[in-house]
């Protein structure tokens, strides 16, 4: 089977660009963003082996406008254009760039898969938006994120650029955005709204480092285990400044311990613990 070819026409507007022009800077991070975006989508949807080919095949008077060519070279594999929005087919509950478009650069809260369902609903500040599977690969991805970024953000942050525009072959506009508008495709330093869930137990530990001058970076030993500690437990941090300071090194002590995880999705959960309250007789 013949390779399936897009024809795409990337374009910047605005009084830098009316003579034809471009800062070398601005282009080549409009390139880095197309290039990364096309081949990590690639990669996510169809495996590191999938082939894409990206070439400049020139480019065009009046605004800084570029012609690029997307070659899919083996044809058994998902057309990733459309996922991403960079083609003029449509996918179920839209593409990448119009998911990033409703999502406004705000953190999404809740993924929820329907069972038995190809797409997904994000939860974002107690709306609910569709999308495929695929296109949530894309958005769970950082570098897709910065690539978006570089492609459209980025560039448009110059003076004088004023608006981004994405074509088809055929002159039908895939994506327009101005200024303002570009302002949706920047990546967030977090993807994700994190979670937090702590639970009280009563526990014992044995306090391997303390620090008279704070009351964080405390180390103790717990279920066998070394963790960093803060103490909140006023009294006994004023016991350890007085004569009356109880001998800590080697004794078990049975203490209120509060135990919070951090969860976001994409990254591992982030586990701290917080002493409330110390029972200063130790356990023998």
């Amino acid at each position: 089977m013949a390779a399936r070819t897009v024809n795409l026409s990337i374009s910047y507007d605005g009084k830098a660009h009316e003579q034809h022009e471009i800062e070398i800077s601005e282009l080549a991070t409009s390139l880095k963003g197309l290039g990364e975006l096309v081949q990590v989508s690639n990669k996510l949807i169809n495996g590191i082996d999938s082939p894409i080919e990206i070439k400049v095949t020139g480019f065009e008077p009046g605004s800084f406008e570029y012609l690029v060519e997307i070659a899919q070279v083996a044809a058994q594999y998902k057309d990733v254009l459309p996922y991403i929005g960079l083609a003029g087919g449509t996918v179920a509950a839209g593409s990448l760039l119009e998911i990033l478009k409703k999502l406004r650069g705000r953190k999404i809260d809740l993924v929820e898969e329907l069972e038995g369902s190809e797409t997904v609903v994000l939860h974002v500040d107690g709306e609910e938006v569709e999308c495929s599977k695929e296109v949530d690969q894309l958005l769970a991805s950082k570098a897709v994120r910065a690539a978006v970024q570089d492609l459209i953000y980025n560039p448009t942050r110059k003076e004088g650029t004023e608006t981004f525009k994405i074509k088809d072959k055929n002159g039908k506009v895939l994506l327009q955005e101005s200024k303002n508008g570009a302002s949706n495709y920047k990546a967030p330093g977090a993807l994700y709204a994190e979670r937090k869930n702590s639970e009280d137990v009563e526990a014992q530990v044995k306090f391997l480092t303390a620090h008279a001058d704070k009351s964080n970076q405390w180390r103790i030993e717990y279920l066998g285990q070394a963790h960093n500690v803060k103490i909140k437990d006023d009294l006994f941090l004023e016991l350890i400044h007085s004569q009356e300071s109880p001998t800590l090194f080697g004794q078990k002590y049975k203490v209120k311990l509060e135990k919070v995880v951090k969860e976001a999705r994409g990254r591992d959960p982030i586990t701290s613990y917080v002493i409330q309250k110390v029972y200063h007789k130790s356990l023998k």
